[in-house]
């Protein structure tokens, strides 16, 4: 692939972090700044997470088409996953459900896109992007670990969320940003055929 169209879908991709922070920092401020930390609080904050990332991630999976089969199958497994779990979560919210429901819903949700990122980190050349992947693979992990482990009341389980939607809002704004804006910047997938 020429130079110029590699840093043009790196700047792309730097666009599709910062798009993907936006919905993080909504959240995390929305639950932060909820008075009551009830599993409805929390299923809006998922649902919100959840539909954000979906869209952040079909932009890239649709806007930069070079990274190789398994980048662009994981990122749409990631997508269409973060798709299902938002729109499961506005469901629930016109019917009772309890604290359960957010727990298993947030859990298989971080548990997912921990794969995915660790997959595409693992197959981006970019040193600078693979790490960030792999840092938001470990805290996807970290939220996943959090919420089945330790016995949580709903204040604590919706809190985690919360702190976990800042956290990778404003790692995302940084990474973005520094994509974004870096014209040295070079990415490329270990499938294709240039480094």
């Amino acid at each position: 692939m020429k130079t110029e169209e590699s840093r043009a879908s790196t700047r792309k991709l730097g666009v599709a972090l910062i798009l993907w922070a936006l919905p993080a920092a909504v959240s995390g401020i929305f639950i932060t700044f909820s008075v009551d930390h009830g599993p409805e609080v929390g299923m809006v904050g998922l649902a919100i997470l959840a539909l954000g990332t979906a869209f952040a991630r079909g932009w890239a999976l649709w806007s930069i088409v070079h990274l190789g089969a398994t980048w662009r199958f994981a990122n749409g497994l990631a997508a269409s996953g973060s798709t299902v779990v938002g729109i499961v979560a506005l469901v629930a919210l016109t019917q009772s459900f309890g604290l359960g429901l957010l727990v298993v819903l947030i859990a298989s949700w971080a548990v997912f896109l921990t794969v995915c990122d660790a997959v595409m980190a693992f197959r981006i050349r970019h040193v600078q992007l693979s790490r960030d992947l792999g840092v938001l693979a470990i805290a996807s992990g970290a939220l996943a670990t959090i919420e089945i482990v330790f016995p949580l009341s709903s204040v604590y389980a919706v809190g985690i969320l919360g702190a976990y939607g800042v956290i990778v809002a404003v790692y995302l704004a940084i990474a973005g940003v520094s994509l974004r804006f870096d014209s040295s910047a070079h990415i490329a997938s270990k499938e294709s055929s240039t480094p």
